[in-house]
């Protein structure tokens, strides 16, 4: 594949990803794609150590240089040794060349004095309208986030509906860009279509509303499964009573349920945007979504939405697509359909704009 054709994109590039939370699969995508586009890729990971998945992943990589940073960021709460790790990415980004940072979440760029532009990633939901902001520590973390936008060179958000939730919380005086997520569409499998309901993703997660969904499986006559971690970072384990866990499954092994395209489920009360549902729609699994801005805009007209505390109204649209097979095939063909919109190369290629712009503002400011 020909190298990206433009002088301001970046020779060497250190990215930092962490292995909790939803940021993971992008960071693997972009990393092999910018590889592929000829740029040199460092991947921080930070956080607990990998997983067998996540492992698997790490060792798949083509070309993508790889350090664990310790201590890891996710498991210290002194803020020396959170200024620690943010020297450790600042010396890395100057030990191996690199002319621009991206960090997976803007409260890294606040941590150290970087020498090249650092790009951000808002992809997380820190909002205070959403759960996973509101913890004992919340100023803290709204704090240590505006820190952080104020000290990117420019913001990366996923979708429309996020970067207005974001900035109607924090003050945002670097550009702020929409850079739809990605992943290779994978052809659809033969697989026979199979009467079931799945979901995936992290489970621990209040924001993920998993205990609506473990309603909702005792009520239908029909398998519901669930894919992804129980544990939280603070080794706190959500219990599911009706739902068929699955485990934390690895990406070949999550294919292969998706390939008999189940009716796939969602009740998440925030989300920047939903990787997961990404997959099951380019396997073309028919969408119940909760009716959040974020899914509207990404899956409108192509999914079946309910409010996200309406257990009785999950059941419903998850059995009438279940027991229809010929509807269930239409929604999941039109969810294939819109996937394709959302392609690693449109990602790629957004990104590499936004490093430009990021460089080129740089320069011209270095020569003023």
């Amino acid at each position: 594949m020909p190298v990206f054709q433009t002088s301001r994109v970046p020779k060497r590039l250190l990215m930092t990803v962490e292995t909790v939370g939803g940021c993971w699969h992008h960071a693997i995508h972009l990393a092999e794609a910018l590889v592929r586009r000829g740029i040199d890729v460092n991947l921080a990971v930070l956080g607990t150590p990998p997983d067998a998945a996540q492992s698997q992943d790490l060792d798949a990589l083509q070309g993508v240089k790889w350090t664990p940073i310790c201590p890891p960021y996710g498991a210290v709460s002194d803020d020396d040794d959170r200024r620690a790790v943010g020297l450790r990415l600042a010396r890395l980004a100057n030990e191996e060349g690199c002319d621009l940072v991206q960090v997976h979440s803007p409260v890294l760029a606040a941590l150290a004095k970087w020498s090249v532009p650092v790009v951000g990633l808002a992809h997380q939901s820190l909002c205070r309208s959403s759960p996973a902001f509101e913890d004992t520590n919340s100023a803290r973390t709204h704090v240590a986030m505006q820190e952080g936008l104020d000290a990117c060179d420019r913001v990366i958000v996923p979708s429309l509906s996020f970067a207005e939730e974001l900035q109607q919380v924090f003050k945002i005086v670097s550009p702020v860009s929409v850079v739809r997520n990605g992943c290779p569409l994978q052809p659809m499998a033969a697989a026979k279509l199979a009467p079931f309901a799945f979901t995936a993703g992290r489970l621990w997660d209040e924001a993920k509303n998993c205990s609506l969904l473990d309603t909702v499986a005792a009520h239908l006559d029909f398998p519901f499964m669930a894919a992804g971690p129980r544990e939280a970072p603070n080794k706190r384990e959500i219990a599911v009573r009706h739902l068929e866990y699955r485990g934390n499954l690895s990406k070949g092994r999550l294919q292969a349920y998706l390939a008999h395209r189940p009716v796939f489920v969602s009740a998440a009360l925030s989300a920047p945007y939903g990787h997961r549902v990404l997959e099951a729609a380019q396997a073309g699994c028919a969408l119940v979504l909760s009716d959040i801005p974020i899914f509207r805009e990404l899956w409108g007209g192509v999914a079946h939405f309910v409010e996200p505390c309406d257990a009785v109204g999950f059941v419903r649209s998850i059995s009438e697509l279940a027991r229809q097979p010929e509807l269930r095939i239409r929604f999941g063909l039109a969810a294939r359909c819109r996937a394709a919109d959302y392609s690693l190369k449109k990602m790629t290629d957004g990104m590499l704009d936004q490093y430009s712009a990021a460089l080129s503002a740089r320069q011209a400011l270095q020569a003023a």
